[in-house]
């Protein structure tokens, strides 16, 4: 069994924008739409929990599960104060669920991704679910093309980082649930 589990309770304060990042528009469609439509057509991911801000329910069923048909696979779950609150809270919907199933949580694979990150490809989303597999915990990541300079306090360069060691983490992560429980 594979849960997803797409976090989109950000205020996306840094944009300056009235509306949340998550509900702006991108091609006619709201940001957060593009991203769960990618997993919702992938054939691995077996069920989809939404982590949005309590008061964006209603919102979330009008606008985006309904008019997309995405409403039978997603489940609204709420957000929690910062990130890491809202991902405990999506775990906690994955082991509610499952404890009313036949599946056993501790192998189940949950998938995490960042509602707010539209372009993501389903080949990746199942390489993420292969490597968790086979060894338990999987990121997505893209190597550093720049110059890295690390700086004390004052901001005095002390030293170039070799690129060849930097690697900017990105979603989706992938983990067995026993993993990213105990984590």
């Amino acid at each position: 069994m594979v849960s997803a589990i797409i976090v989109a309770g950000g205020k996306g304060l840094r944009m300056g924008h009235g509306l949340r990042k998550q509900y702006l528009s991108l091609a006619g469609r709201p940001v957060l739409t593009h991203t769960l439509l990618t997993f919702h057509e992938n054939n691995n991911i077996n069920r989809i929990y939404l982590v949005v801000p309590e008061d964006d329910f209603e919102f979330c069923k009008s606008e985006i599960l309904l008019p997309y048909k995405l409403d039978k696979r997603v489940e609204l779950v709420p957000g929690g104060v910062e990130r890491q609150g809202s991902v405990y809270n999506g775990l906690k919907a994955v082991e509610k669920s499952s404890s009313t199933g036949k599946t056993n949580v501790e192998e189940e694979i949950v998938v995490i991704h960042d509602g707010v990150r539209p372009f993501i490809q389903s080949d990746v989303i199942e390489s993420c679910i292969i490597c968790a597999r086979n060894s338990g915990a999987c990121i997505t990541g893209i190597p550093s093309y720049d110059t890295v300079k690390n700086v004390n306090t004052s901001g005095d360069i002390l030293e170039t980082v070799e690129r060849d060691s930097i690697w900017f983490a990105q979603t989706p992560q992938a983990f067995r649930y026993s993993v990213i429980k105990n984590a």
